[in-house]
């Protein structure tokens, strides 16, 4: 179903806006209780509107400078400010990669975040499994209207750092099956101001360990990293698929390190956070 932007009559709000989920809406007027309306339009139907939150709700470009721009400034700034040097390789024969799935898992009884990880260079297979508390859930997306995609992209930051070791200087094929949190991967932005905290520790991450990553998505029923990322009790319906990638079941094989998320809210304390992580 295709949808169209209208243009509302009054111009004083007349502003372009993005949610959370993605599209582009037109303000038509901001509440006194903070709620944004917006004008949308479907095929063949009468314009209706909407509200939504003013937390989920975000310029799509200004005139002037904002928070959105400071953000990202900040954090150019501290990635490089000590940047690694540009290396080249050219081995005689190169490295077989590393394969790496993540997953998380989010609902009112469980939250985690899994991931299975394949040293094709030494034969080597480890599978990882972390519960999300509820108080971790509400500081890495207070109010935000999909954690899921937060969480998804925790899962990528922890699985790099948990592995330092084995992803350092290597090349890294690794598959999610959340769009969003590829998004932010690919590109190295999102518009969601919950997402771009972690999507730049993940970045940091990529920069320090020298790591050459290539990102796919992965159906979600092909995902074998979805088994860890749930509750205990409903690991057992993909088994199959550990056992297709030869892991076993998730044990405490390799321990997710999960940063503090106070540390990643501003750029510099992420970078030096990040960096203290990948260096041991």
């Amino acid at each position: 179903m295709h949808v169209r932007v209208l243009r509302p009559p009054a111009k004083d709000n007349d502003e372009l806006r993005r949610s959370l989920s993605g599209r582009v809406f037109r303000v038509s007027k901001v509440d006194a209780n903070d709620k944004v309306h917006i004008i949308v339009a479907h095929d063949g139907d009468a314009p209706s509107t909407a509200a939504l939150p003013h937390e989920e709700v975000r310029p799509v470009f200004s005139k002037r400078w904002n928070q959105a721009l400071n953000s990202m400034l900040e954090f150019l700034e501290a990635l490089f400010a000590s940047f690694p040097p540009l290396t080249f390789r050219f081995p005689a024969t190169r490295q077989k990669p590393v394969i790496i799935y993540t997953d998380a898992s989010c609902s009112d009884e469980y939250a985690g975040i899994g991931a299975v990880v394949i040293d094709a260079e030494n034969d080597l297979r480890y599978i990882s499994a972390a519960p999300i508390d509820k108080a971790l859930r509400r500081a890495l997306a207070p109010n935000c209207a999909a954690p899921i995609n937060c969480l998804e992209l925790l899962a990528v930051l922890c699985t790099m750092i948990s592995f330092r070791d084995v992803i350092r200087n290597r090349k890294v094929l690794l598959f999610v099956d959340n769009t969003s949190a590829i998004s932010a991967l690919i590109h190295g932005y999102t518009a969601s101001p919950y997402m771009g905290p972690i999507s730049n520790a993940v970045h940091f991450a990529m920069a320090l360990l020298q790591c050459e990553v290539h990102v796919e998505y992965v159906p979600s029923a092909a995902n074998p990293a979805d088994i860890p990322s749930r509750s205990p009790r409903g690991r057992t319906q993909k088994q199959e698929i550990l056992e297709a990638v030869q892991v076993d079941q998730p044990s405490n094989q390799r321990l997710f390190q999960i940063p503090s998320i106070g540390h990643l809210q501003d750029a510099q304390a992420a970078r030096t956070a990040i960096a203290n992580l990948c260096s041991v």
